[in-house]
Order: C-alpha cells, then sequence, then structure tokens
C-alpha cells in the first residue's frame, strides 16, 4: 500500500515508465513534495522490519531454513530500499537485487515445507516473479520499466500475505 499511496503523492509518476524505486526519491521533479518518498521510504522500512520479525518467529516456530533465511534477507534487503533509496544508485542497485531475488527463492521454497495443496500456489507466485525477474528486458518492452518490476514485486508480496494466512490456519506446528 505504501507503493499505491506513494503513487498517489507523486505528481507525473507513471506506473508504466517509472520504476517503482522512483517514489522513494527525496523530491517528486514536478512539485518537489517529499510525500511520496516520506510515505513510500517508511512503508519499506516497516514492512522489511516486520519481515524480519516474521523471520524470527518463523524460525522458532517451524526451524525451517530454507525459509527462514531467504525470508530473513528478504525482510533486510526490502528495509535497505526504504533506507537507501535510488539517489545513491549502487547501494540501492544491491537491495533491489537482494529484494528480486531473496522474495522468489523464499516463495519457491516454501513449496517443500508446506503440506496443503496451497504449496503449488506459493511455488506459482515464486515462480512468476522469477519468471518476469529473468524476462525482465522482453517484458520492459511489452509493460514499460514500472508495469514489469510490478509484476517481479507483486507475486511475492502477495506471498508474504498469503504464506502467512497459510501458517496462522494451520492446526499443527512445524
Amino acid at each position: 500500500m505504501g507503493i499505491v499511496t506513494g503513487e498517489f503523492y507523486f505528481r507525473g509518476y507513471s506506473v508504466r515508465n517509472n520504476p517503482i524505486s522512483d517514489l522513494g526519491q527525496r523530491t517528486d521533479p514536478v512539485n518537489h513534495s517529499i510525500k511520496s518518498a516520506l510515505i513510500f521510504n517508511s512503508a519499506m522500512i516497516i514492512a522489511g522490519f516486520a519481515v524480519v520479525l516474521s523471520a524470527y518467529f518463523l524460525h522458532n516456530a517451524m526451524h525451517k531454513n530454507i525459509v527462514v533465511i531467504p525470508l530473513l534477507v528478504h525482510g533486510i534487503a526490502i528495509a535497505g530500499i526504504g533506507i537507501f533509496n535510488s539517489n545513491l544508485s549502487f547501494i540501492h542497485l544491491f537491495f533491489a537485487i537482494a529484494t528480486f531475488t531473496s522474495g522468489e527463492f523464499v516463495a519457491i521454497s516454501s513449496f517443500s515445507v508446506s503440506d496443503s495443496p496451497a504449496k503449488f500456489i506459493f511455488a506459482a507466485l515464486g515462480i512468476t516473479s522469477f519468471a518476469f525477474l529473468i524476462g525482465n528486458p522482453i517484458f520492459t518492452k511489452i509493460l514499460g520499466t514500472g508495469g514489469a518490476e510490478r509484476w517481479i514485486v507483486y507475486p511475492t508480496t502477495i506471498w508474504l500475505i498469503v504464506y502467512g494466512a497459510y501458517l496462522l490456519g494451520t492446526q499443527t506446528s512445524h
């Protein structure tokens, strides 16, 4: 929701043409407002810490490092995107790549530790995101930079929600 709200306050932002990380720049180029940056960066930092905290609780409950470690990396990387905006290109790029790759890995790996038929949904979300990451040059031509990037980010974000709900709904301890 930090992405959507940031788009609202970033005048001239194009979901098709602008990368998501443009929302975290200090000021938007049209009205020189920092609202978008404050909203986006705060949302990424809070979400990142929430994912890190989730990894901690998941480790205590499951002890399945194949999910816990990439989830921890994913949370740190998400927070890093909010801390180091795209104006700090090299550091930001490092965290963006870490976010993209760890998200796919954790979603796909959750297949192996899940008992429910929902594990196929978990894997499909990770594979979808991974396919758009690998095929990014092709998808960028079709969907624009922002559109293609959202197909990398949104499936793994949906996985976080769906997997969390799955874990909350399980009756037995993993």
